[in-house]
């Protein structure tokens, strides 16, 4: 395994990218939107839950990401009517 692929949060990957990882099982979108670009970058997600994404390098004394916005699937009533 990779350094980068054991790292969370926002982290400079080898190619020198900003690159984005959270984990966050059980979620059918994630994004992270930028501060000083005011952009949503939308992360992909792999079979394990792990969220990520690369964009060009953040400028030095970036604020980096404004906020994170994890969307969960949508809740299903149970055979009994509660909410699972």
């Amino acid at each position: 395994m990779s350094k980068a692929a054991s790292r969370f949060g926002h982290f400079h990957d080898e190619n020198g990218r900003s690159t984005f990882r959270v984990f966050a099982r059980e979620k059918h979108k994630v994004v992270v939107h930028l501060t000083d670009t005011g952009h949503a970058l939308p992360l992909a997600a792999d079979p394990l839950g792990y969220w990520h994404a690369s964009c060009d390098r953040l400028a030095e004394g970036s604020r980096g990401p404004r906020r994170r916005q994890f969307i969960g699937l949508p809740q299903r009533a149970g055979a009994r009517g509660r909410i699972q």
